[in-house]
């Protein structure tokens, strides 16, 4: 029922934006947002829904039930968040949840559509996608010099393969391998790459 049109952080994470709208169907026609709610990962259930209530920020609330609102586009910043009521006051290395609960009549018509249509709720997901990059590029940059006889980079190839997984665990909506995962994500950015400078012969 919604469509995630942007979930993302900005790139100095300064702020987290958050924009949705109701799935462009006529038996959404009557259907409209009625609040958006952004908890942290480690307040997530299995299935993605805020274990602790209190640690929820309400980003859109439709408090006066308006019908025509079926698009909405919100920047959360870091003053936002600077409480500490979700449990973290920065965006950087963090992994969000962003809940849109819609409200309204669907179409009767909807029973002939696949099973899920007539959700209510709807759960998208934000990673800090920065951070794994730049630590993922800190070993590319590091191919055009060798280490101690060429010894392959063991730590290049656990963040390749806790890359893929992070993004499979997404896809598959396994929010509880997603936060395992990310966790040992944070736990290899504790150790920097370090490499030594010269031509041994491993690269072009």
């Amino acid at each position: 029922m919604v469509i995630f049109n942007e979930l993302r952080i900005n790139d100095d994470r300064s702020a987290l934006i958050i924009d949705c709208s109701v799935q462009d169907l006529t038996v959404y026609d009557n259907m409209y947002i009625s609040e958006i709610l952004l908890y942290y990962y480690k307040n997530a259930s299995s299935v993605g829904e805020p274990v602790n209530l209190s640690k929820v920020i309400t980003v859109y609330e439709n408090t006066n039930d308006d019908t025509t609102i079926q698009g909405v586009r919100r920047c959360v910043s870091l003053t936002d968040i600077s409480s500490g009521t979700m449990g973290v006051t920065t965006f950087d290395k963090g992994i969000f949840f962003v809940k849109v609960t819609c409200d309204g009549t669907i179409g009767s018509e909807v029973a002939q559509f696949a099973c899920g249509t007539d959700d209510t709720t709807d759960i998208g997901v934000i990673v800090d996608w920065k951070t794994m990059y730049d630590y993922g590029m800190s070993f590319v940059a590091g191919m055009n010099v060798c280490g101690d006889k060429c010894t392959p980079n063991s730590a290049y190839e656990q963040f390749i393969l806790n890359w893929f997984s992070i993004k499979l665990a997404l896809s598959a909506c396994d929010f509880d391998k997603l936060a395992a995962l990310w966790e040992r994500f944070l736990k290899l950015t504790t150790f920097s790459p370090s490499f030594t400078s010269g031509n041994c012969g491993c690269h072009a």
